[in-house]
């Protein structure tokens, strides 16, 4: 009577057990469904304005946790809309108004923006706030100037920053072929020409970026002599191409020996 007693009381709890069971195989055999959710979607963001009137002298701290929490939150989703509500750009725009002399966040947050984002004129108004407050940064004069002559091809505001960068540093090669065409697009080919002779003495002919370079220089020198050849009121005009090889004279216009074209952007010369 006891025992039968013992196996009434019993018999709930192995029927949960099997149950268990049951329910773990179950779930082990059934994929269940990723979920992602878009940074985008569920990122928190602050009003900037209202941190700035209520910051309550606590600027840095609040800065300072925002830029830590984007760091560690930031993902590689591009942004394609143009509305300047991209969560990345909202917590670098809020960073610098709390912060304005805070340089990580225009140097990172710029081309972070620009590259990986995709966020295009959320990176513009990032690298104009750095700009602002350092002006002569060769990083964030390097990094704007690309994004704007690449990127944004707002080939004014990019001039505007290569001239500042020649004036301040001596920068890397990679940079002299944007300089230089942008000095010519804008009338200044004796500067552009100067900068690539200047360049020409570290990667001499016969080397394939010394070969480009000289080619350039001859379109450069050519496109200078040919104009005052030809407009008939300068003086003091070169007969000589770089080749040490004269210009003829064809059908009362001067011409070069060899084949050149201007020194420009290819979607310069095709307008």
């Amino acid at each position: 009577m006891n025992i039968s007693n013992y196996f009434k009381n019993c018999l709930p709890l192995g029927f949960s057990i099997f149950l268990l069971i049951v329910a773990l195989k179950v779930n082990n055999s059934y994929q269940k469904p990723y979920i992602v959710i878009p940074k985008q979607s569920n990122a928190w963001n602050l009003n900037a304005k209202m941190l700035q009137n209520y910051h309550l002298g606590l600027r840095r701290l609040e800065s300072s946790f925002l830029w830590i929490s984007t760091i560690i939150e930031s993902d590689i989703d591009h942004y394609k809309q143009r509305d300047l509500n991209s969560w990345m750009f909202l917590r670098f725009n809020t960073i610098s108004m709390l912060e304005p002399k805070f340089y990580e966040n225009y140097s990172f947050g710029g081309i972070y923006l620009s590259v990986i984002k995709d966020d295009l004129e959320g990176a513009s108004i990032i690298f104009n706030k750095g700009l602002e407050i350092y002006p002569k940064d060769y990083k964030l004069l390097k990094d704007a100037s690309y994004h704007f002559f690449y990127e944004i091809r707002d080939y004014k505001r990019s001039f505007q920053l290569t001239q500042t960068l020649k004036k301040n540093f001596n920068y890397q090669l990679p940079l002299v072929g944007m300089i230089t065409k942008l000095e010519a697009e804008n009338g200044k080919l004796e500067e552009a020409l100067l900068t690539l002779t200047q360049y020409q003495n570290n990667y001499p002919k016969g080397s394939v970026i010394g070969d480009k370079i000289f080619k350039n220089r001859y379109s450069l020198k050519a496109e200078i002599d040919l104009s005052c050849l030809n407009s008939k009121v300068q003086t003091n005009c070169s007969l000589l191409d770089l080749n040490n090889m004269p210009y003829i004279k064809f059908n009362n216009l001067f011409k070069a020996q060899s084949d050149w074209q201007p020194y420009r952007r290819k979607s310069f010369i095709k307008k």
